[in-house]
């Protein structure tokens, strides 16, 4: 739910959580890289045990629908083509420089 113009905070408490979700995002696309290229190895190992490292393949506890099988029903029920919905929007977050403060810019003279 958005807030309403009468709810928005001062745009101080905006820029505050936009700098620290830019931060975090940041954060977040560092270690997610770096975790892929560790991962670029640890894939590639059999099951077993490495020094103090065990590696096993365990079964996850999430599923996801088999759109193939789905598809496959809907076809053979004649229901056309399976119903699909667009996902949530990102959020996306830009924050602008600092603003300067150089005195040529202040007084609007060309540097």
């Amino acid at each position: 739910m958005l807030l309403t113009p009468d709810e928005l905070p001062p745009v101080e408490a905006i820029d505050a959580a936009a700098v620290v979700f830019d931060r975090a995002a940041e954060t977040a696309r560092v270690v997610d890289r770096a975790k892929r290229k560790a991962r670029k190895l640890l894939d590639r190992l059999p099951d077993g045990v490495y020094g103090r490292v065990t590696v096993e393949r365990v079964q996850s506890a999430k599923q996801t629908p088999d759109l193939d099988r789905i598809r496959a029903d809907y076809a053979r029920a004649g229901l056309g083509e399976v119903p699909m919905r667009d996902v949530a929007p990102t959020l996306r977050v830009t924050v602008a420089p600092a603003a300067t403060s150089d005195v040529t810019t202040l007084i609007g003279v060309a540097a």
